[in-house]
């Protein structure tokens, strides 16, 4: 049985979700398995930390479905690990201790603390949190998330503070922990450090999804796709991310999926029931807007 034929690590059906009465989240689906890497895509505002907190269970969605290794989140058996980035550590307290908190915190013992600690690369544990550079403080929060090997790990903006060197590390890091079965969500809203991680992408934009795909189709050119309308238009989103297809949603309604023949595409809706009330194939060239999208800046309720 091959990792896409197991249930989904994490399952997010048309999850909305708001904060301070302000909408965040709208009708956002998605399915993680094991055995891969995924990454988070989206400018500040676009809603990745919500969506990520809400998977984690930190957050109550307004409406929709999660399901975190089979079960409502929060987790209750361990399994999952987080690190939303070295911000919420105390200057003043030794990196050390605050190594051993994070590892404990996850279920970690001495032993995992002490091969962590290895990891990290420091050499003085008497050192201070606040004295660490910003890409040490992130190497030490990247490192506590991951010692314990969880099935499941959510790393929030990961890239920010690393050098050409250590995202290299991250990398490598990442590589062998999806070889061993673990499941990796990584949001960023830097292009050119996810092409490094060669992940699978999910966009975000006022907080829906607008891309689901390789991140070449981002980078680079298109090519050939077929263009869908559908007035169901939510399941028709969710039954793409289903089947892992990788596609655009336009502003307009419209999504035009990547890689898949118009007859593929048909048949897969045709099971699902799904109604379609356009489509086409055409030749489209991804053009900047994605890019842009990803590094420019949002204004609104901040992820």
């Amino acid at each position: 049985m091959s990792q896409h034929d197991l249930p989904p690590v994490l399952y997010v059906s048309r999850v909305s979700a708001a904060i301070a009465g302000k909408p965040v989240l709208k009708a956002v689906s998605l399915r993680l398995q094991a055995g891969q890497c995924y990454a988070l895509l989206g400018p500040n505002g676009s809603g990745k930390t919500t969506l990520m907190r809400v998977a984690l269970g930190m957050l109550r969605p307004s409406y929709g479905t999660v399901r975190l290794l089979g079960a409502p989140p929060p987790p209750r058996s361990g399994g999952v690990s987080a690190s939303f980035g070295p911000r919420l550590m105390h200057p003043r307290r030794r990196v050390r201790t605050e190594l051993w908190l994070r590892i404990r915190a996850v279920g970690g013992d001495r032993q995992a603390a002490d091969r962590a600690w290895a990891e990290t690369g420091l050499s003085d544990a008497r050192a201070q949190c606040g004295d660490l550079s910003l890409g040490q403080a992130q190497r030490l929060a990247i490192v506590c998330a991951l010692a314990t090997k969880p099935r499941f790990v959510v790393l929030d903006e990961p890239t920010t503070g690393l050098d050409a060197g250590a995202l290299g590390w991250l990398r490598d890091r990442l590589s062998a922990y999806v070889a061993a079965s673990g499941c990796a969500w990584v949001s960023s809203h830097d292009l050119h450090a996810v092409a490094q991680l060669a992940c699978p992408v999910t966009v975000l934009n006022n907080g829906q999804v607008t891309y689901h795909g390789a991140v070449d189709c981002l980078a680079g050119p298109g090519g050939q796709g077929v263009r869908l309308r559908s007035s169901r238009p939510t399941l028709l989103l969710e039954t793409l991310n289903g089947g892992e297809f990788r596609y655009r949603a336009d502003n307009d309604g419209g999504v035009t999926v990547f890689g898949k023949s118009a007859e593929d595409i048909g048949r897969l809706l045709a099971e699902q029931r799904i109604p379609l009330t356009f489509m086409a194939e055409e030749h489209h060239g991804l053009d900047d807007s994605l890019a842009e999208l990803i590094s420019a800046d949002a204004t609104g309720v901040k992820s």
